[in-house]
């Protein structure tokens, strides 16, 4: 049964139905979880005095040798396939959704405009490299069937290997190009279509309403109104979601899907607003996800899930609801201060660009880079989970929680001044109208945020402390000064507009 979610044109993009999603993952599609069929199993799972003991070798001995054991000893049946109602990715509906959704996909000249928009602008996700790589791939191997006109017996084709790909675990691998390969050419999957789709509408949330990539041509009506702009993002992030119910639908969970959720968890935040249920909900999805993979643990993996800590935390202020991930359950470290090519390094390369780096683990060229600034939203993000513990948690006597409000005080103003320059706002900087609109939207982001955090410690209860309040409201002052030098500062800030809305929302 398919059940029709958005329109594009005459033709929706449709959610698989619930007939195909009552299913047990394959064997397959568990080993892509985490490091065992079930996905990450911490030190108190079922089996991890197993482990601990060597009683089995893996997880999955372990697993298999139980359930065998159950079934024999109590003479119970064990479900075949078909019982277990096991999802085929290969079924024609599923291609035919994939079918749908590829039709969509933009031409190779719109694609590369708004990747580079999408690299410039953005909080990239996935690092540039992969990004241009698989790019490129889907044409040099795709070519023949997303050449116009598109005709749905070659996309059917396409779809039918991209599901069939999705439908195996991520090839291990033991180098950056064999990582990449593992994921584009004739292996590509639709976790990248589907990171293609939702960065395409985070672009075009950049874009401004008259921006001449929005006079497009579909089903031969021009669109060229204000509200074009809206419609070609969330006509996006549709097919972003699509390709996330694909891989749901084989419970695929890897790197690849991880981001995926986290840019649809963007694009939904930016389409309706952060106090959505449905998002808070799919962002409860992505910490599961997460946790599930063991990303929350310290990892080699290629993705790791600090970029989620900060709308994690944002989020919950928002809602005045605990975060759905913590510093107290994550043990990954904070990706060091390294270019997108530099990440791709391997070997006496990589230990040579390493040392390169600040004791404090920032680059000393004065750069910003995506994982500059993830390392000093991350910074900033960790103190306002111990601010949220106090505000959320179970209520403290007075003088712990005037204890600990000077403590956090003290470390939130000691990370904020660790910030290496390039990343932290001057007052009165008289070299502002020279910075570019990419440095100052980062900087003045940045400490918006800073003083958010100032501003919700002196929120706690306090007990009628004069010098408290005043704090509080010098700190709103600061704060509502921040936004006015942003509102003089609009039209620079234009290709930034999720950024100027960050730095202002935390204001209202």
């Amino acid at each position: 049964m398919i059940q029709t979610v958005s329109s594009i044109g005459s033709d929706p993009i449709d959610w698989i139905g619930p007939e195909l999603h009552t299913h047990l993952p394959t064997p397959d599609a568990e080993k892509a979880a985490g490091d065992g069929p079930l996905g990450y199993l911490g030190p108190t799972s079922y089996s991890a005095i197993f482990r601990e003991n060597a009683v089995y070798s893996a997880q999955e001995d372990f697993s298999n040798k139980a359930v065998g054991h159950f079934h024999q000893d109590f003479n119970i049946a064990k479900p075949t396939a078909s019982e277990r109602h096991v999802c085929n990715l290969e079924s024609q509906p599923h291609i035919d959704q994939g079918v749908r959704i590829l039709r969509r996909l933009p031409d190779r000249n719109l694609c590369e405009k708004f990747i580079n928009r999408y690299l410039s602008v953005c909080d990239v996700m996935m690092p540039e490299q992969p990004l241009r790589y698989c790019h490129e791939t889907i044409w040099s191997t795709f070519g023949r069937q997303l050449a116009e006109p598109r005709k749905d017996e070659q996309l059917s084709e396409m779809s039918r290997e991209l599901c069939k790909n999705a439908m195996m675990p991520l090839s291990p691998s033991s180098n950056t190009q064999e990582w990449m390969e593992s994921f584009s050419g004739h292996r590509l999957r639709w976790e990248i279509i589907g990171n293609l789709f939702s960065l395409f509408g985070i672009s075009a949330m950049t874009m401004s309403e008259w921006d001449p990539l929005f006079t497009i041509i579909e089903d031969n009506t021009a669109y060229n109104n204000p509200d074009n702009k809206r419609l070609y993002g969330e006509n996006m992030r549709m097919c972003a979601e699509a390709c996330l119910a694909l891989c749901n639908d084989v419970d695929c969970v890897n790197d690849l899907v991880i981001c995926l959720m986290s840019e649809v968890f963007m694009l939904q935040s930016l389409y309706e607003g952060d106090a959505s249920q449905q998002l808070w909900r799919r962002h409860g999805g992505l910490a599961s996800a997460i946790t599930a993979l063991g990303l929350h643990r310290e990892t080699d993996r290629a993705y790791t899930p600090t970029s989620n800590l900060s709308p994690s935390f944002m989020l919950a202020t928002f809602m005045g609801r605990p975060p759905t991930l913590s510093r107290r359950y994550c043990t990954c470290r904070i990706p060091l201060d390294l270019s997108d090519a530099q990440m791709m390094a391997e070997g006496e390369e990589l230990e040579t660009i390493k040392a390169s780096l600040d004791p404090n683990g920032w680059n000393t060229s004065g750069e910003i880079y995506p994982n500059t600034v993830c390392r000093a939203w991350t910074s900033m993000s960790l103190i306002r989970d111990e601010i949220l513990e106090i505000s959320l948690g179970l209520p403290f006597e007075a003088h712990e929680a005037e204890s600990r409000r000077e403590d956090l005080k003290c470390r939130s103003e000691e990370a904020y001044a660790q910030l290496p320059t390039q990343l932290k706002y001057q007052v009165d900087d008289p070299n502002r109208h020279a910075m570019s609109a990419f440095r100052f939207n980062i900087q003045i982001s940045l400490y918006q945020e800073f003083l958010l955090n100032s501003f919700l410690l002196y929120r706690l209860p306090d007990h009628g402390s004069a010098n408290v309040k005043q704090n509080l409201l010098d700190t709103a002052r600061k704060m509502l000064d921040g936004v006015l030098v942003l509102c003089a500062n609009r039209d620079k800030l234009i290709n930034y507009t999720i950024g100027f809305v960050c730095a202002v929302g935390p204001l209202f």
